[in-house]
């Protein structure tokens, strides 16, 4: 679904409505192409600049059917933080998940389980879900703050 304000942008970026861009592509796109041949066409045949083929190129790959990136069937849309550092696994677990490690990315927790299915809401009002618990490998966990 096209919100009233991307079909307001989309107008006075491109000069053509949402509406126009989707018979224009329907009669100049295969649907077999990529994310990125459609942007590219996109770019290419419309002048267009890389921001707006990119809004076109998803927005119309989702009319086509087509999932964006990071969108997941159970928690909406996924964002993942990975850095790799050279340390012993099991004490970086242990000082993620002790008190003092919760306390810089959920607050203050103090029954803080690391369990899938455990869910807590912090003091400072963040609350969340533990989905995914590997000790020393991974974490994964909706995390919400208040506001």
């Amino acid at each position: 679904m096209v919100s009233a304000v991307f079909r307001q942008a989309v107008r006075e970026a491109t000069g053509a409505g949402w509406e126009e861009w989707v018979g224009k592509l329907e009669r100049s796109v295969d649907p077999a192409w990529s994310h990125e041949q459609i942007k590219a066409h996109i770019c290419e045949e419309y002048q267009l600049s890389d921001e707006w083929g990119e809004w076109l190129a998803v927005m119309y790959g989702q009319k086509l059917g087509r999932v964006p990136v990071g969108v997941t069937k159970d928690a909406g849309v996924q964002i993942g933080v990975r850095r790799t550092l050279t340390a012993d696994r099991a004490h970086l677990w242990n000082v993620l998940m002790s008190p003092r490690g919760l306390a810089l990315w959920i607050g203050n927790v103090p029954d803080f389980q690391p369990k899938k299915g455990f869910e807590f809401t912090s003091a400072e009002g963040i609350t969340g879900k533990l989905s995914v618990v590997q000790p020393h490998s991974h974490l994964r966990t909706t995390w919400k703050r208040p506001e």
